[in-house]
């Protein structure tokens, strides 16, 4: 099954992926071969998704208004979002004032 199906199935199914990247990832691998914990070193290397991927998928689909976080997981991203965006003119001023 192809990921983006994955990562919706599992968006559809539990409520709390929306919020966790770490639960989705997992929740993903489960969906893949819910057996992945006996050889996860194998299924890492030879089968899994990787959690770039996945919680890339996600975001895609929350950008597009589906399965959209809880209000205070949305806030919490978008503040993160605000601060690295100020901390990155931060660094091109210290970068320009640089003498």
């Amino acid at each position: 099954m192809k990921a983006k199906l994955l990562v919706e199935k599992a968006l559809q199914t539990w409520e709390q992926t929306r919020d966790s990247d770490k639960n989705l990832i997992l929740a993903v691998w489960w969906l893949q071969d819910n057996e992945y914990d006996k050889n996860f070193r194998e299924f890492f290397i030879k089968k899994a998704y990787s959690p770039e991927t996945i919680r890339r998928i996600r975001q895609k689909f929350q950008e597009n208004g589906q399965y959209l976080p809880s209000k205070k997981i949305e806030e919490a991203r978008y503040n993160k979002y605000v601060g690295m965006k100020g901390y990155g003119n931060q660094v091109i001023d210290e970068i320009e004032n640089y003498t």
